[in-house]
């Protein structure tokens, strides 16, 4: 580098920012590059080691160009092999996006771009039109799929759950894929009940679920709002869950739809819930943000505020689990007092 570039380089503005927003790109272009070789076919044939010539008869791209490009960005970013002109997946990113049990984080993936993207693109145009976007419509698998990334930490909740309700009869508010019933089977052999979900594609999902795992003849599965439910979903039950949806209820909406579910339960019944929180947490703002830009969700509650509602609506809190270390992601369980 000769003077002139120097002198140039020490003249330009914010120099340090740019270095530091170059950096942030690596990541933004990382991620943007396994969603779309993800949604392409892309990182499922490079599973097997194949030439450029090989790749565009087997994804038959209409401009083949793009292709070669898409192949040297993951090359430059190592989530791509290239030898002896044959490209195959290289970084530990892509490889799990097309693993066997890697649905969930390629969803994750999915939502963070084309759902979460979107929220902060269309951003500045919400905070003057007030108009909020409507990305439930379609996205409700999706984001069942996603949320199966924090299966694990739920599932202990939830076996902890069915050991101290000791429930016969639930009703899940939101079934998602299905997943949490089949662990609270585990935990009670003798279990029954309802699963509703507002979405007739996650509902079908569910159903090939349970299906699959042989519990299917345990749970009657159906499309309901809770807020306006049909008249079989009275109770009495032993024990109701709201796993991750509390935000699809308007903040004052929640003591009355707490205050519902207790007159559906049996003397003793639970309540129980998972949810991420309100608070100091990079996750956790970034979460509320998108929910609040989209039609039909509102703001995360607050542990205080959420167990708050609970006492109001007649619950004693039994149990407050941070499911996830170093996160805002709570259990929380309620029984009738």
């Amino acid at each position: 580098m000769n003077f002139k570039s120097i002198l140039a380089m020490v003249r330009t503005p914010h120099l340090a920012v740019q270095g530091q927003l170059r950096n942030d790109l690596q990541a933004y272009v990382r991620v943007n590059f396994l969603y779309a070789a993800f949604e392409a076919g892309l990182l499922a044939a490079l599973k097997t080691p194949l030439t450029l010539s090989e790749l565009v008869s087997q994804l038959q791209p209409k401009q083949p160009e793009l292709l070669e490009s898409l192949l040297r960005v993951g090359v430059m970013l190592g989530e791509v092999a290239q030898e002896n002109e044959r490209y195959s997946l290289r970084g530990n990113r892509s490889r799990a996006l097309v693993a066997d049990d890697g649905d969930a984080i390629a969803a994750f993936v999915q939502e963070y771009v084309s759902y979460h993207g979107s929220v902060y693109r269309h951003l500045p145009e919400r905070l003057q039109t007030g108009e909020l976007g409507n990305y439930l419509q379609g996205t409700g698998n999706l984001i069942a799929r996603s949320s199966r990334l924090l299966e694990s930490f739920v599932a202990v909740f939830v076996q902890e759950v069915i050991r101290a309700a000791q429930p016969k009869r639930m009703l899940e508010i939101g079934c998602g894929s299905g997943v949490y019933l089949h662990y609270a089977v585990q935990a009670s052999p003798l279990l029954t009940g309802i699963a509703i979900d507002m979405q007739a594609d996650v509902i079908e999902q569910t159903k090939r679920n349970l299906q699959q795992w042989g519990v299917d003849n345990r749970f009657e599965l159906m499309v309901a709002n809770v807020l306006n439910p049909p008249a079989n979903i009275a109770g009495p039950f032993d024990l109701v869950t709201l796993y991750n949806n509390i935000y699809y209820f308007p903040v004052a909406e929640r003591v009355p739809l707490f205050k519902k579910i207790r007159a559906w339960l049996k003397p003793g019944g639970a309540f129980a819930l998972v949810t991420l929180m309100r608070g100091n947490n990079v996750d956790s703002a970034n979460f509320d943000l998108i929910l609040q830009s989209t039609q039909g969700c509102y703001a995360l509650p607050t542990l205080d505020e959420l167990t708050a509602q609970l006492r109001e609506s007649g619950f004693s809190v039994d149990m407050q689990a941070q499911l996830v270390p170093m996160e805002l992601y709570y259990g929380v369980l309620g029984k009738l007092v």
